[in-house]
């Protein structure tokens, strides 16, 4: 069953229908399945440890309590902020975050 939007017009001209669209850093799709944010979150996670793989890789000296005062500070909220609202995301959406963590 699929269902039609009705176009919305603001002062005559209208506005297209977007399949994703970012609202408050929330990747919000038509079904509400979380996917997009996910992945996007996905990135964002991977480049912060790419970037900071100089502190927290194998070869660094910096101590264990301070490598995961690093991850609490800046790689942790990159996945929770949200988690009251996308946490009902699928099993394959949750899953894909958890392998980035």
């Amino acid at each position: 069953m699929r269902v039609s939007i009705a176009n919305t017009k603001v002062n005559n001209v209208e506005i297209p229908v977007a399949a994703v669209t970012k609202y408050l850093g929330m990747h919000l799709d038509h079904k509400l399945n979380w996917r997009d944010h996910t992945v996007t979150k996905r990135k964002q996670i991977e480049l912060k440890v790419k970037k900071l793989s100089w502190l927290l890789g194998r070869q660094s000296q910096l101590s264990i309590a301070n490598k995961r005062l690093i991850y609490k500070t800046i790689t942790k909220p990159i996945w929770t902020y949200g988690t009251e609202i996308w946490g009902c995301a699928s099993k394959l959406s949750q899953a894909i975050l958890q392998k980035a963590q």
